[in-house]
């Protein structure tokens, strides 16, 4: 899983790759906005824990 903004950020949010990819090709902040309008990925970001493997 990669997350969001990198590991430097308190807030992880994971994400796989396939969802990363979806909006490639745009620029980087349109690439954010329109990978944070992912339903799945929204539901991650009400509960940064989803998805986490323990």
């Amino acid at each position: 899983m990669l997350t969001a903004f990198g590991p430097c950020r308190p807030l992880q949010v994971p994400i796989s790759m396939k969802e990363a990819r979806l909006p490639m090709g745009l620029r980087k902040d349109l690439h954010f906005k329109a990978s944070s309008e992912i339903p799945e990925v929204q539901e991650r970001w009400k509960d940064p824990n989803q998805g986490k493997r323990g």
